[in-house]
């Protein structure tokens, strides 16, 4: 694979000229452009794009809008959106609505900084769902229509809408070792996703979920997640079907540790989907909710409810979790 850099003599010069600063400490230029350049730079086979170290400001997102790119930092590496962007840090995939198809976009060893508390919006440009990029949130990472993408080692904080989020038509994706930390909304959402594998994710102190799933998150694969301290329920899901959790850890939720409802109709019935050895502790609601009747949810291992306010395990009428291994279920 090609791979792009700056030579070591032109980033001495680089870096000089990006540390230049208005009055007010706003950076006088993009300090990501060098990145855009890099990747539009790439021949049509795609290739490696390395980040050197540092800390850089974006006034606009970088966007991967071509197939067979990597996306890489080197050693310590920190893209924080600058004041008033309104704008997602990264989009992997096409911008236009709705988007075309690409395929092996990573980002790997990354921090992001979306900085949510000096934007207006929550979405790219103004209002959402007014056209153009406002279809698009303000999250830490976008995935849009791609297919073999991933995201390795990377941490996500202070987006104005979530950390990741995949949408509008996404495959084979990978996410593992992921933080995402005090976004605005929730630490990772699905959208769309079909055959993911999520591992090793940190979710913690979102406004939001830790985890939320809508809009046929079909046949996806969770496994080794911690997800602790968010302002909402751990695992939110609805219209998600056939979906694997492993060794899930939901802490102290503000709200019921997993909550699994239909939005109107029964079309959109959360269906299949198993918990294996899922830990609740402590949220302020119930461990866990089947609010209407979706059939074929189960648990299996050993699954534990331990000090949940309002209870273990709540079933709406004609509701009914399977069960298949131990419920441990102890009140405080």
């Amino acid at each position: 694979m090609n791979t792009f850099k700056f030579a070591p003599h032109l980033l001495a010069v680089a870096i000089a000229f990006l540390s230049q600063t208005s009055a007010i400490g706003t950076p006088a230029i993009d300090e990501c452009q060098f990145i855009r350049e890099m990747i539009s730079g790439l021949p049509e086979t795609g290739g490696d794009v390395l980040i050197p170290e540092g800390v850089y400001t974006c006034l606009l997102p970088i966007v991967i809008d071509r197939s067979h790119v990597r996306l890489i930092g080197q050693k310590d590496v920190t893209l924080k959106l600058g004041k008033n962007v309104n704008a997602p840090v990264i989009v992997m995939g096409d911008v236009v609505t709705p988007p075309k198809p690409l395929r092996d976009i990573h980002v790997m060893k990354i921090k992001i900084d979306g900085n949510r508390w000096h934007q207006k919006h929550e979405c790219w440009g103004g209002p959402c769902d007014r056209g153009g990029t406002s279809y698009i949130r303000n999250n830490g990472i976008t995935v849009r229509a791609v297919t073999n993408g991933r995201i390795q080692d990377v941490s996500i904080t202070s987006a104005r809408s979530g950390g990741v989020v995949t949408e509008r038509g996404c495959f084979d994706l990978e996410v593992d070792n992921l933080t995402a930390v005090d976004n605005e909304f929730d630490g990772f959402a699905g959208y769309e996703t079909f055959g993911a594998r999520l591992t090793r994710m940190n979710l913690s102190h979102n406004l939001g979920a830790g985890i939320s799933m809508d809009i046929r998150f079909h046949g996806n694969l969770f496994r080794d997640v911690r997800i602790e301290n968010n302002h909402d329920v751990g695992i939110f899901m609805r219209d998600s079907n056939s979906n694997i959790f492993d060794n899930v850890s939901i802490k102290d939720s503000g709200s019921h540790g997993v909550f699994l409802a239909q939005d109107g109709d029964s079309s959109t019935c959360p269906l299949g989907n198993e918990f294996q050895n899922l830990s609740v502790l402590r949220s302020r609601g119930q461990g866990f909710v089947l609010n209407n009747h979706c059939e074929g949810n189960r648990l299996t291992g050993t699954t534990k409810f331990i000090g949940n306010r309002d209870g273990c395990l709540s079933e709406g009428f004609g509701a009914q979790i399977i069960i298949e291994g131990q419920v441990v279920c102890q009140h405080y």
